[in-house]
This record gives C-alpha cells, sequence and structure tokens, in this order.
C-alpha cells in the first residue's frame, strides 16, 4: 500500500496477535474500522505478550495523514500497550503531516512495572534523539480498565526527547491505574512536551486505583530540561480520582513549566484534591487559572522551590467539602488572584495565604474583589459523573458542546454571573460553548450563561408538522 490509501477493515471480524503487534500503521495510509461491513468495530486483539503495541505507529508521510478510525483495540489483558506512537521499534522521528486516532474503544491493558511492564492505553513517547514526534490528533476515543495511565503524552526521560503540537480532544477515560493504587492518570504531559491542547475531554476516576486525572510533570534526571511549555487544559471534565484531580509536579532537574489551565469542571477527589502545584517543582513555573469550577475539593499551591514567574488565579468557583480550606497558597506563590469565589457551606476558613487565615468577615482584605456567598448552582445532585461508562459531554464540538448533566451551571439569581473578568481571546469560550461578552464582565466558573439560562442540548426525538 502507498501514502494515500484508504484500508477498510471488515468491522464485523477480528484480528489477534499473540508476538509483535496486530496493526502495524504505514505512514499516510487511513484505517478505518468502523464504516465496511455488517458490526460496529473491527476488533484488534493481543492474545500474549506484545513486543510493541496491539497498535503501533512508527512512520508517518510529509502530506497524507496518517489515520487509525474506529477499531477496538483489545489488549485482552495482556502486557501490550493499547495505542502506541513511536514508542517502541522506532526508526525515525514523525514530523510529517498529522497522526490521527480517533474514535477507538482502547481497553484491558495488563501493567505490572516490578516485572518490567509499563503499559498505557494511548501513548505518545519517543525514547531517542532522532525519534521526536509532532502533528498528533487524539479524539474521541475512550480508553478503560488501563494497568497504568490512559492517555499519554510521554517522551523518554531525555531533554533531546521531543513530542510537540498535540491536540487531545473529545476522550472519556475511566478505570485506570489498575496495577496499583495511585499509578493511573486520565492524561499525564511529562518531559519536553511543548504546544499542546487537552480539551473536551472527560477524565473519570474512581476513587480507588486511579492517581490524577492530568498529571503535568518532568523526570529528566540530569543535564537541562525543558517542558512542558505552552501547554493549554480547557473545558475538560476532572472527576473523582483518588489523588488529585490536577496535579504539577518534579521529579528531575529544574526545568521551565508554562500551562493554561482554564473553564474547566473539577469535581470532587477522594484526597480532596482539586488542583496541588507541589512543593517538588523546580526551575520556571508560569501556570494561570481562570473561570475554573471545583466542587467539593480545593487548590493547593504548594510550591516553594520554583521561581514563579507566573501564578494567576481569576474568574475560578471553589465550593469546598466541609472541613477543608478552600484555597490553600502556604508559600505565598499566588502572583495575581481577583474575582474569585471561595465557599464553604460550615464557614470557616476560605483562603490560607502564607501565615494568615481569612474567612468571609476579612476575605476582602486578602481579595478585594473576592465573593464568599454560595454559587447557587443548578443542582449539585445532577453532576456529570456517575458509574462509567457514561457520556461526559453530549452536543457537537464548536456547536452546543457541553457536559450531558448540568448541575453546576449558575442560577440566574447567581452572585457569580457577569461578575468576572473580561480577559479576551483565547479564553472566551465556555465549558458549554457559549462565546463569552467582548464587553462587560464574565460569568464566574466554567460556564457562561445565556439571557435564558445555559444553551440548550440539540432536541431528539421530536417530529415537523405541517
Amino acid at each position: 500500500m502507498s501514502a494515500g490509501d484508504t484500508v477498510y477493515l471488515d468491522n464485523s471480524s477480528t484480528w489477534v496477535s499473540s508476538s509483535n503487534q496486530v496493526l502495524d500503521v504505514a505512514g499516510g495510509v487511513a484505517f478505518i474500522g468502523d464504516a465496511w461491513g455488517t458490526g460496529t468495530r473491527a476488533v484488534l486483539e493481543a492474545t500474549g505478550v506484545l513486543a510493541f503495541g496491539v497498535v503501533r505507529i512508527t512512520s508517518d508521510d510529509p502530506t497524507y495523514e496518517t489515520v487509525v478510525q474506529g477499531f477496538e483495540v483489545n489488549a485482552n489483558n495482556q502486557y501490550a500497550d493499547g495505542i502506541q506512537i513511536n514508542r517502541s521499534g522506532w526508526s525515525v522521528a514523525l514530523t510529517g503531516a498529522s497522526k490521527i486516532v480517533q474514535n477507538c474503544l482502547v481497553h484491558n491493558v495488563l501493567s505490572n512495572g516490578g516485572a518490567g511492564y509499563y503499559q498505557y492505553g494511548i501513548t505518545i513517547s519517543p525514547q531517542s534523539a532522532t525519534t521526536g514526534v509532532s502533528n498528533v490528533q487524539i479524539l474521541f476515543n475512550t480508553v478503560h480498565d488501563i494497568g497504568r495511565g490512559a492517555i499519554m503524552l510521554y517522551p523518554g526521560p531525555n531533554n533531546a526527547y521531543t513530542v510537540s503540537n498535540v491536540l487531545v480532544r473529545g476522550n472519556s477515560t475511566y478505570n485506570t491505574g489498575q496495577e496499583a493504587a495511585g499509578l493511573g492518570q486520565g492524561c499525564i504531559v511529562k518531559n519536553n512536551v511543548s504546544d499542546a491542547i487537552i480539551e473536551f475531554n472527560n477524565f473519570y476516576g474512581d476513587n480507588a486505583t486511579d492517581g490524577t486525572a492530568i498529571q503535568i510533570n518532568n523526570d529528566v534526571p540530569t543535564g537541562t530540561a525543558s517542558g512542558p511549555v505552552r501547554i493549554t487544559i480547557r473545558y475538560n471534565i476532572l472527576a473523582n480520582t483518588n489523588g488529585s484531580n490536577f496535579y504539577v509536579q518534579n521529579q528531575g532537574v529544574a526545568t521551565t513549566y508554562q500551562i493554561d489551565f482554564y473553564g474547566n469542571l473539577v469535581i470532587n477527589a477522594s484526597l480532596g484534591f482539586g488542583a496541588v502545584i507541589t512543593s517538588s517543582c523546580l526551575g520556571s513555573l508560569a501556570v494561570k487559572m481562570y473561570n475554573n469550577t471545583f466542587y467539593g475539593n480545593w487548590v493547593e499551591m504548594d510550591d516553594y522551590t520554583a521561581t514563579t514567574t507566573a501564578m494567576v488565579f481569576e474568574g475560578n468557583i471553589i465550593y469546598a467539602a466541609a472541613g477543608t480550606v478552600p484555597l490553600v497558597d502556604a508559600y505565598s506563590k499566588i502572583t495575581s488572584h481577583s474575582n474569585n469565589l471561595y465557599y464553604l457551606a460550615d464557614g470557616g476558613t476560605l483562603v490560607t495565604s502564607g501565615s494568615s487565615n481569612y474567612t468571609s468577615s476579612n476575605l476582602t482584605s486578602y481579595e478585594p474583589t473576592a465573593l464568599s456567598s454560595n454559587p447557587l448552582f443548578t443542582d449539585t445532585s445532577n453532576l456529570p459523573t456517575g458509574s462509567p461508562p457514561f457520556t461526559g459531554f453530549t452536543g457537537t464540538y464548536g456547536v452546543d458542546m457541553q457536559p450531558s448533566k448540568n448541575g453546576l451551571s449558575l442560577q440566574a439569581g447567581s452572585p457569580g454571573i457577569g461578575y468576572g473578568v473580561n480577559l479576551g481571546s483565547p479564553y472566551n469560550s465556555s465549558i458549554n460553548t457559549v462565546t463569552r461578552p467582548g464587553t462587560g464582565g464574565w460569568d464566574l466558573g466554567a460556564y457562561e450563561m445565556t439571557s435564558g439560562g445555559v444553551a440548550p442540548s440539540a432536541p431528539t426525538n421530536f417530529m415537523i408538522t405541517q
């Protein structure tokens, strides 16, 4: 086959392998598993320990896209990645036209680090200076029951190994970290990764084995490190993890972090951490957190060793669990904060900054534009969470995509409506795909309200008559 070809696999058939991989993808070729036949998806299945992934992409084309679409990728509880891009058996860099993995179901990946098997769902993981990867799209896949992490942007621990220009959109992950508690992630961005957008994903934990919904990390052990940089995390649902829903740490030498985190719903976590910037961070740190809704958890800025070039916190709602503190900035690392709403139903300390504690009675001495009243969510019993599998989002991307349950949108009388900072582009959309106004204040949190409330879902089961 040649670049520009399209290969259709019978969607009622199963292909298996017990040695190397099931599908070795040719660069510039589109492999389609859901469009031809009498079934639903072609099945690619491991029947033994594989040297590579069930699907392996190690070549591309400068002109034609390389596509893997519509497959059920079943690792079948074997030691094998689901889909790997330049991780094992690499030969050249993948810097040509887009590599696209879309509408696949990836599941049952077995991992055992103690035995040398570190296996993931979908992984971009070059392991040499000559095999960098750029131009990848991971779109609308479901990844579940994975030994470690579900979606990995993870070049090896050397600053010369690179991953760049990646889009992760519309995916749903759950039941990660099946190897051991704390080892799972919905998505990890680690080491020298640049220019990645992670949006409209549903990273769901089970409060048991998974560790984080999104983790940012660097474990380059020696020399110079850079990244992750220019990482945009927006309009996602991060929910119910065992550790922290959003976690930034450093396990190597000093590095540079640049992260925009905005418009996300961050819901519950068994340890209570909605977002944590850990004390292990070294080097230069820039994290901007705008218009997120934290529900049932808190935000903790523990960084004290990095040089904080920007730690910005604006337009957020933190509705923390009873007995906790919504915002903890123990080393006063936040460089700018305004127009946030901090709420505890049972009262108490709302913000800790350095050695000072602030309650509703003196909160404005910490942040003159802060609110401490109930944000008046629509219905906190109607959250976009539940027993998987389930749909985190509904609607069409770019048109009306929004969380499938709108319990954390704001009621018409909410004090958060119109109270936020107008940040302009590129921050001017929302988790319910309503464009925020060009003038005047924005709504606090992840949603932007229309004049009649949240933008409605597309109608179903209707008939037009004349």
